[in-house]
């Protein structure tokens, strides 16, 4: 493995990786205690190791864990926090970015980006009202505050 060159100078160079995993107790859940009791397992040093063993991952919790033999090349962005989240975990998956970046590609007109950018924005406010709402709820909860 190793980590692509995507700049001319190499210190501007990051690792992407990012998590693909959650652990949540649901609201209704029936058997909280029990559950937290998995979580605390899953979420323990030991267990995470193991984890990390099998899979060949980088641990997403602070704490002394080894960097796997097929990630030595990865391991001075690893250690000196040069590293990056992947991008799609920062919009909604229903937006269908993949394909909005495949036919922006394909698209050989002169306003290809304004296009894109375009569509790109008003996809990422469709299937983000909600969370628009709620930030534009607090803000005004915060001036009537002061």
């Amino acid at each position: 493995s190793f980590t692509f060159p995507a700049n001319d100078e190499e210190s501007d160079n990051v690792l992407n990786s990012g998590i693909d995993l959650q652990f949540s107790v649901m609201k209704a859940c029936k058997n909280k205690e029990a559950a937290y009791e998995v979580l605390k397992y899953l979420y323990d040093d030991e267990t995470i190791q193991i984890y990390l063993d099998d899979q060949g991952g980088i641990a997403c919790k602070d704490g002394d864990f080894a960097i796997p033999e097929t990630l030595k090349d990865m391991r001075p962005y690893i250690e000196n926090n040069r590293m990056a989240d992947y991008q799609d975990h920062h919009y909604p998956s229903e937006m269908s970015v993949d394909a909005m970046i495949q036919t922006f590609l394909l698209d050989t007109s002169d306003n290809a980006q304004e296009k894109f950018l375009k569509r790109f924005d008003s996809g990422w406010k469709r299937y983000n009202r909600d969370l628009i709402r709620k930030v534009q709820d607090y803000q005004k909860e915060q001036e009537d505050a002061q």
